[in-house]
């Protein structure tokens, strides 16, 4: 995608994110996941560039991650609940409310079972922020990230009606 679209065309973006206007946001966004790995596989699509950072500190782990305009992500889906800053700035996320603009400089609180889509407008950088006592990034993944295709069961073993989320 050549141009970057606006943060007002929110029907465009759900479309662009997945076809939220047809399916739960998680749904919405694992099919989306799932075709662009396809795409990224055949040769289709070009995998995004994005930067990644890691910071440790005392029990506590932060990941720093920058997209340019222009790039669509889905997020991995979170274990823990933790914070998420909006550094600098501005994307869409969509939600289980829809599509969200957010512009940096922000702070957000992210719950278990949560799965981003998200378009960048604008060059930006967020960082999330964990409790952990490792070091060890695979044990840190482990530990705050839901494996991709084991969704449905997280879900459902932290209480959710599967059907609110996956349709």
């Amino acid at each position: 995608m050549s141009e970057i679209i606006s943060p007002g065309d929110t029907d465009f973006l759900a479309y662009v994110m997945g076809g939220a206007y047809k399916q739960s946001y998680v749904g919405a966004a694992i099919s989306l996941q799932n075709e662009l790995e396809q795409k990224i596989e055949s040769g289709d699509l070009e995998k995004a560039e994005t930067g990644l950072v890691h910071h440790f500190g005392n029990k506590v782990y932060v990941r720093e991650f920058k997209a340019k305009a222009g790039t669509l992500v889905v997020s991995k889906m979170h274990r823990t609940e933790h914070f998420i800053l909006f550094l600098t700035g501005s994307l869409s996320v969509l939600t289980e409310n829809g599509v969200e603009h957010i512009q940096a400089p922000c702070i957000q609180r992210t719950m278990p079972g949560t799965k981003r889509v998200a378009y960048f407008h604008e060059d930006s950088t967020c960082m999330t922020i964990h409790a952990t006592e490792s070091t060890d990034l695979e044990e840190i993944e482990k530990e705050v990230i839901v494996p991709h295709g084991e969704e449905e069961k997280f879900l459902i073993s932290i209480g959710h009606n599967i059907q609110e989320f996956i349709s």
